[in-house]
């Protein structure tokens, strides 16, 4: 007995000393990865911010602005755009996710994840119709001041012609697709705070989802929520623990010698899809959220129009830059182009007395508009906003009259020029 009893007590000994030393050896491989990876960012002086905003800054087509003379503001433009966007990000039920609170001298994002927008009157005119422009981050207007964004220059156009008739609100979000942006649409509703005017503009985000994902109606990065989702079940004891692994120096100084030592071929994740049938599951989503939203327009009162959004694939004459955009997403682009084919031949869809097709809306701009394959300078926005007003222009009719009713019997009229030009923060 006491023999049986010496020997788990020293296998048990040793055990412990094995363990010991490998917790030893562990926790030196990590000061030592951690070590290398400090050491390399101090001789190399990489700033990983100050490199992306430079990156940024260079993208920019400098005559796509309104004072192409001063490009003091680029670089700050682009640190508050990396602060404000990968920063937290709020959880949203139903949709996912709005960016947090922000306030810089050209982004703002209110509490609500809401970008500032720039209208005549700040807190809103009373009885003013209100418009909601609904979109991914070309209508939050990634490469874009607050006040020169599509919705800031929607309104802009709006007070010039309807001097306090509308008020805008900017609620695109980075990423979203036409399914998250009826939802949001919903959610206002649910809660009584059922706009006017409604317009969605979309198209990229659909395509470039369903590339993503191989099936359309997919948010995007989808499967980061999948990878997260439930991670403290104790069902998923071991997707929590290799999740904790993957964040440690030790692991990403393997990584990066596997990579190095075995490079990976980038896998074409359209490779083994139908792309036609790809194609038109995209087309026939998003006709689906149109007739979705048709059908609540009488219900509560609102209008709604959709904008099949422009790209760089678009364009019918890119200039130099632009076409070196093209040339390094050709997979893409290829798989983009018969979708808008798709979409062009789809009478479901193009039928429709409120969708709009603007996808060409760019064709005559000579100018760099695109300063990646989608977000543009702007310039460009000032003209995608003055397409969308035009389009709007009987739905715009018939609401001012109505607004002007109900604003009451003050003469804004001397208050006009007084007024105009004051951004909304």
């Amino acid at each position: 007995m006491h023999g049986i009893a010496g020997y788990l007590k020293t296998a048990l000994k040793v055990a412990w000393v094995n363990l010991a030393i490998l917790t030893t050896l562990l926790v030196c491989i990590e000061c030592f990865a951690f070590g290398y990876y400090f050491v390399r960012r101090a001789l190399s002086g990489d700033d990983q911010v100050a490199t992306y905003v430079k990156t940024q800054v260079s993208k920019m087509p400098r005559d796509g602005y309104p004072n192409p003379g001063d490009q003091t503001w680029l670089g700050a433009y682009w640190k508050e755009f990396n602060d404000s966007t990968y920063a937290s990000v709020d959880s949203v039920s139903y949709s996912n996710y709005h960016r947090h609170p922000f306030e810089g001298k050209y982004i703002n994002v209110d509490h609500n994840g809401r970008r500032a927008t720039w209208n005549e009157n700040p807190s809103g005119a009373p009885g003013s119709i209100q418009v909601a422009i609904l979109g991914g981050s070309t209508i939050w207007g990634t490469g874009a001041r607050d006040e020169f964004t599509i919705p800031s220059y929607i309104s802009k156009m709006l007070a010039e012609k309807y001097p306090h008739r509308f008020s805008v609100v900017n609620y695109g979000q980075d990423g979203y697709v036409t399914t998250q942006e009826v939802i949001t649409l919903l959610r206002e509703i649910q809660m009584d705070r059922i706009p006017d005017i409604v317009v969605f503009y979309d198209g990229y985000n659909e395509i470039f989802t369903a590339m993503q994902a191989g099936a359309a109606g997919i948010p995007m990065n989808e499967y980061n929520r999948m990878r997260e989702f439930n991670i403290l079940h104790p069902s998923r004891n071991r997707d929590f623990y290799l999740e904790v692994l993957s964040r440690t120096n030790t692991f990403q100084l393997i990584r990066g010698l596997r990579a190095g030592l075995w490079p990976e071929a980038v896998a074409d994740p359209l490779q083994d899809t139908n792309n036609e049938s790809l194609a038109l599951d995209v087309v026939k989503v998003y006709s689906s959220n149109i007739e979705f939203v048709s059908a609540m327009e009488k219900e509560f009162g609102i209008v709604a129009q959709f904008f099949w959004q422009p790209a760089i694939y678009t364009k019918a004459a890119p200039t130099d830059p632009e076409k070196a955009i093209v040339h390094t997403t050709e997979s893409f682009a290829g798989f983009y182009r018969r979708v808008q084919e798709a979409m062009t031949r789809n009478h479901r869809t193009a039928s429709r007395a409120n969708f709009r097709d603007i996808s060409n809306v760019l064709d005559g701009y000579g100018k760099t508009a695109f300063i990646d394959t989608v977000h543009v300078t702007e310039l460009a926005n000032e003209a995608i906003a003055r397409k969308i007003v035009a389009d709007l222009t009987d739905t715009l009719e018939q609401a001012a009259p109505r607004a002007s009713k109900e604003v009451g019997q003050f003469d804004f009229s001397t208050q006009v020029t007084k007024e105009r030009g004051s951004p909304s923060r």
